[in-house]
């Protein structure tokens, strides 16, 4: 699954991002947030155990998290929610 580029970012994903993140953002920052750091990230992804056929993504800038990206409805992969960064 090609992470690089072009994802789409679930609205629980935002939600969760929100609320363990950075709860400070609105609802279209935090969505912009993930996009970029899932855009610009340079860390290769890991095969999830916890979700199957979803790869595990450390995020560090523009704030640290990871991101669980897995197949989504159209022909973009997904991020289906955001965890602490584990630091």
């Amino acid at each position: 699954m090609a992470v690089r580029g072009k994802v789409f970012v679930t609205p629980h994903a935002v939600q969760r991002f929100r609320e363990r993140i950075a709860p400070n953002l609105t609802y279209e920052e935090a969505r912009d947030a993930i996009l970029r750091g899932v855009e610009q990230t340079r860390s290769e992804p890991k095969r999830s155990t916890s979700w199957p056929g979803a790869v595990l993504l450390r995020v560090r800038r523009p704030y640290p998290f990871r991101a669980v990206i897995g197949p989504g409805e159209g022909e973009l992969p997904a991020v289906l929610t955001v965890l602490r960064s584990g630091r």
